[in-house]
């Protein structure tokens, strides 16, 4: 099949992505929270002491929307923010307790919103979706890298 087959492929992830970011948008604010953060309260999370350039690198942000999410976070109380002993210029960020309810809470919508998103889908429909996802995920990912190091090779 060609692109041209695909041609809605962008606007129905584009939707997607719009309604996952209402959705916690709408189920965050309680907590003085927008949509974007949660990714990155959970990535804090899951990895205590990571610096704000390994946080980046999760989910391939760029350097002003990690700091924009971390300076949120750390003004509602959510997260602490360390200088490194060994390496000054690293900062290494944790979550506080007053985050323990936001993250169990986080992970119970997460976990529903990704239900009513595979809804009426198979096991095997819906493993075959996310395998599927990966792989675009991984393709687009190579194809940036491959863009920026041309670019880099371009202004030398």
């Amino acid at each position: 099949m060609t692109a041209n087959n695909y041609s809605s492929l962008l606007k129905y992830i584009s939707m997607m992505k719009r309604d996952t970011n209402r959705y916690f948008q709408l189920k965050l604010k309680k907590f003085n929270l927008g949509g974007g953060q949660q990714f990155f309260l959970l990535r804090i999370a899951e990895n205590p002491g990571i610096s704000m350039y390994d946080l980046a690198r999760t989910g391939a942000f760029d350097k002003a929307t990690v700091t924009k999410a971390v300076n949120k976070l750390l003004a509602e109380g959510y997260i602490t923010q360390e200088t490194d002993a060994k390496d000054r210029r690293l900062k290494r960020l944790k979550t506080t307790d007053k985050a323990k309810e936001v993250i169990d809470y986080v992970y119970e919508i997460r976990d529903k919103w990704i239900s009513q998103m595979m809804d009426n889908f198979s096991e095997e429909e819906a493993m075959t979706i996310y395998k599927g996802l990966e792989k675009m995920a991984e393709h687009t990912g190579a194809a940036i890298c491959k863009m920026n190091e041309e670019e880099k090779k371009g202004e030398q």
